[in-house]
């Protein structure tokens, strides 16, 4: 597994708890995985919204969700 990506488990816990907070966005569950994985990314790394890779998405819209 690559080291950007979350353990299944963590993922599977994490996205319990994201279900249970009432009006935040939530549709498609391999989107808001690859969201969450970018977040964390940039939180690990440091790098800007801008040098995001691109297997996170288009670094501007990752940015404004």
């Amino acid at each position: 597994m690559p080291r950007h990506r979350l353990r299944d488990a963590v993922w599977v816990s994490l996205h319990a708890e994201i279900a249970a907070i009432p009006g935040i966005w939530k549709r498609g569950t391999e989107r808001l995985r690859r969201f969450v994985e970018a977040v964390a990314y940039v939180l690990r790394t440091g790098v800007a919204w801008a040098d995001l890779p691109e297997r996170f998405g288009k670094p501007n819209s990752v940015y404004r969700r």
